[in-house]
Protein backbone atom coordinates (compact mmCIF):
# COMPACT_ATOMS: atom_id res chain seq x y z
CA UNK A 1 0.00 0.00 0.00
CA UNK A 2 1.23 3.48 -0.86
CA UNK A 3 0.03 6.03 1.67
CA UNK A 4 0.55 9.78 1.20
CA UNK A 5 0.84 11.16 4.74
CA UNK A 6 0.48 14.76 3.48
CA UNK A 7 -3.11 14.02 2.46
CA UNK A 8 -5.88 14.24 5.08
CA UNK A 9 -6.40 10.76 6.51
CA UNK A 10 -3.40 9.32 4.66
CA UNK A 11 -1.74 7.79 7.70
CA UNK A 12 -5.09 6.68 9.18
CA UNK A 13 -5.75 4.84 5.91
CA UNK A 14 -2.40 3.02 6.23
CA UNK A 15 -3.26 2.06 9.83
CA UNK A 16 -6.67 0.75 8.75
CA UNK A 17 -5.07 -1.31 5.97
CA UNK A 18 -2.69 -2.90 8.50
CA UNK A 19 -5.59 -3.79 10.82
CA UNK A 20 -7.51 -5.44 8.00
CA UNK A 21 -4.45 -7.15 6.53
CA UNK A 22 -1.52 -7.43 8.97
CA UNK A 23 0.70 -8.65 6.13
CA UNK A 24 0.10 -5.47 4.12
CA UNK A 25 3.32 -3.94 2.77
CA UNK A 26 3.22 -0.21 3.46
CA UNK A 27 5.25 2.55 1.81
CA UNK A 28 4.76 6.08 3.15
CA UNK A 29 5.03 9.11 0.87
CA UNK A 30 5.35 12.69 2.05
CA UNK A 31 7.30 15.89 2.12
CA UNK A 32 10.32 16.19 4.38
CA UNK A 33 8.35 17.57 7.34
CA UNK A 34 5.65 14.89 7.22
CA UNK A 35 8.20 12.07 6.85
CA UNK A 36 9.97 13.33 9.98
CA UNK A 37 6.62 13.72 11.76
CA UNK A 38 5.42 10.20 10.88
CA UNK A 39 8.76 8.33 10.97
CA UNK A 40 8.36 6.75 14.42
CA UNK A 41 4.69 5.88 13.83
CA UNK A 42 5.59 4.54 10.40
CA UNK A 43 8.16 2.16 11.83
CA UNK A 44 5.68 1.00 14.49
CA UNK A 45 3.18 0.39 11.70
CA UNK A 46 5.75 -1.67 9.82
CA UNK A 47 6.32 0.67 6.89
CA UNK A 48 9.09 -0.76 4.73
CA UNK A 49 10.04 2.45 2.93
CA UNK A 50 9.59 6.22 3.06
CA UNK A 51 9.50 8.20 -0.19
CA UNK A 52 10.10 11.95 -0.16
CA UNK A 53 8.12 14.28 -2.43
CA UNK A 54 8.67 15.28 -5.13
CA UNK A 55 9.18 11.72 -6.34
CA UNK A 56 12.03 11.22 -8.79
CA UNK A 57 12.76 8.26 -11.02
CA UNK A 58 16.07 7.80 -9.19
CA UNK A 59 14.35 7.60 -5.79
CA UNK A 60 11.77 5.15 -7.15
CA UNK A 61 14.43 2.99 -8.81
CA UNK A 62 16.36 2.78 -5.54
CA UNK A 63 13.47 2.30 -3.07
CA UNK A 64 10.92 0.17 -4.92
CA UNK A 65 12.88 -2.94 -6.03
CA UNK A 66 13.39 -4.15 -2.42
CA UNK A 67 9.68 -3.50 -1.77
CA UNK A 68 8.76 -5.61 -4.82
CA UNK A 69 11.09 -8.39 -3.63
CA UNK A 70 9.40 -8.32 -0.24
CA UNK A 71 5.98 -8.46 -1.93
CA UNK A 72 7.04 -11.57 -3.86
CA UNK A 73 7.91 -13.28 -0.55
CA UNK A 74 4.64 -12.26 1.12
CA UNK A 75 1.91 -14.88 0.96
CA UNK A 76 -1.30 -13.77 -0.77
CA UNK A 77 -2.93 -17.08 -1.65
CA UNK A 78 -6.39 -17.67 -0.22
CA UNK A 79 -7.75 -20.97 1.05
CA UNK A 80 -11.18 -22.17 2.19
CA UNK A 81 -11.52 -24.15 5.41
CA UNK A 82 -14.64 -26.13 6.19
CA UNK A 83 -15.02 -26.29 9.97
CA UNK A 84 -17.83 -27.01 12.45
CA UNK A 85 -19.43 -23.57 12.23
CA UNK A 86 -19.22 -23.31 8.44
CA UNK A 87 -16.65 -22.20 5.91
CA UNK A 88 -14.01 -19.52 6.36
CA UNK A 89 -11.84 -17.95 3.68
CA UNK A 90 -8.31 -17.10 4.82
CA UNK A 91 -5.28 -15.53 3.23
CA UNK A 92 -2.12 -17.51 3.90
CA UNK A 93 -0.71 -14.38 5.50
CA UNK A 94 -3.40 -14.63 8.22
CA UNK A 95 -2.34 -18.14 9.27
CA UNK A 96 0.23 -17.98 12.07
CA UNK A 97 0.68 -21.75 12.39
CA UNK A 98 -1.12 -25.05 11.88
CA UNK A 99 -1.22 -27.65 14.63
CA UNK A 100 -2.09 -31.35 14.32
CA UNK A 101 -3.98 -32.87 17.28
CA UNK A 102 -5.71 -36.26 17.17
CA UNK A 103 -6.19 -36.30 13.38
CA UNK A 104 -7.54 -32.74 13.42
CA UNK A 105 -5.82 -29.67 12.03
CA UNK A 106 -6.08 -26.47 14.04
CA UNK A 107 -5.39 -23.35 11.96
CA UNK A 108 -4.27 -20.59 14.36
CA UNK A 109 -5.03 -17.27 12.65
CA UNK A 110 -5.63 -13.59 13.33
CA UNK A 111 -9.37 -14.33 13.18
CA UNK A 112 -9.14 -17.10 15.78
CA UNK A 113 -8.52 -20.83 15.63
CA UNK A 114 -10.35 -23.13 13.23
CA UNK A 115 -10.41 -26.92 13.61
CA UNK A 116 -10.85 -29.05 10.51
CA UNK A 117 -10.54 -32.73 9.68
CA UNK A 118 -7.33 -33.52 7.88
CA UNK A 119 -3.71 -34.49 7.96
CA UNK A 120 -0.51 -32.49 7.98
CA UNK A 121 0.12 -33.79 4.47
CA UNK A 122 -3.12 -32.13 3.33
CA UNK A 123 -2.12 -28.84 4.99
CA UNK A 124 1.29 -29.01 3.31
CA UNK A 125 -0.44 -29.60 0.00
CA UNK A 126 -2.70 -26.54 0.15
CA UNK A 127 -0.24 -24.05 1.73
CA UNK A 128 2.70 -22.51 -0.11
CA UNK A 129 5.91 -24.36 0.74
CA UNK A 130 8.00 -21.21 0.41
CA UNK A 131 6.06 -19.48 3.24
CA UNK A 132 5.48 -22.40 5.61
CA UNK A 133 7.86 -24.85 7.27
CA UNK A 134 7.39 -27.81 9.58
CA UNK A 135 9.11 -27.42 12.90
CA UNK A 136 8.14 -31.01 13.77
CA UNK A 137 5.51 -33.52 12.66
CA UNK A 138 2.72 -31.68 14.53
CA UNK A 139 3.36 -28.03 13.62
CA UNK A 140 3.53 -26.09 10.38
CA UNK A 141 4.59 -22.46 10.90
CA UNK A 142 4.21 -19.35 8.77
CA UNK A 143 7.78 -18.07 8.43
CA UNK A 144 6.72 -14.42 8.48
CA UNK A 145 5.64 -14.85 12.13
CA UNK A 146 8.82 -16.48 13.45
CA UNK A 147 10.04 -13.83 15.90
CA UNK A 148 12.91 -15.67 17.51
CA UNK A 149 14.64 -19.02 17.39
CA UNK A 150 16.71 -20.27 20.29
CA UNK A 151 18.42 -23.53 21.12
CA UNK A 152 15.31 -25.68 21.62
CA UNK A 153 12.44 -23.21 21.29
CA UNK A 154 10.93 -21.01 18.64
CA UNK A 155 8.76 -17.93 19.17
CA UNK A 156 5.92 -17.70 16.66
CA UNK A 157 3.38 -14.91 16.75
CA UNK A 158 4.11 -14.27 20.42
CA UNK A 159 3.92 -17.95 21.50
CA UNK A 160 6.98 -19.93 22.55
CA UNK A 161 7.07 -23.57 21.42
CA UNK A 162 9.46 -26.47 21.93
CA UNK A 163 11.41 -27.67 18.93
CA UNK A 164 13.28 -30.89 18.21
CA UNK A 165 16.91 -30.85 17.05
CA UNK A 166 15.91 -31.99 13.55
CA UNK A 167 12.99 -29.52 13.52
CA UNK A 168 15.43 -26.73 14.38
CA UNK A 169 17.64 -27.57 11.39
CA UNK A 170 14.65 -27.69 9.05
CA UNK A 171 13.20 -24.44 10.39
CA UNK A 172 16.54 -22.59 10.25
CA UNK A 173 17.06 -23.68 6.65
CA UNK A 174 13.53 -22.57 5.71
CA UNK A 175 14.00 -19.21 7.48
CA UNK A 176 17.25 -18.59 5.62
CA UNK A 177 15.56 -19.38 2.30
CA UNK A 178 12.54 -17.22 3.14
CA UNK A 179 14.65 -14.21 4.12
CA UNK A 180 16.96 -14.59 1.14
CA UNK A 181 20.00 -15.94 2.96
CA UNK A 182 19.81 -19.54 1.80
CA UNK A 183 20.01 -21.44 -1.43
CA UNK A 184 16.83 -23.50 -1.05
CA UNK A 185 18.67 -26.73 -0.23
Amino acid sequence: MLADVTMPGGFACAEAAQRVNPGCITVLIGDEASIVQYAAQGYELGAVAFLKKPLTSLALSMKLPPVFQLAERTPAKQILLEHRQGIVRLRESEIVYVELQRHKLIYHTHQGSFTVNGSMRQALHILSARFFAQRNSCYLVNLQYVDREEKDTVRIGGETMQMSREGRKTLLRAMMDYHGGGDGR
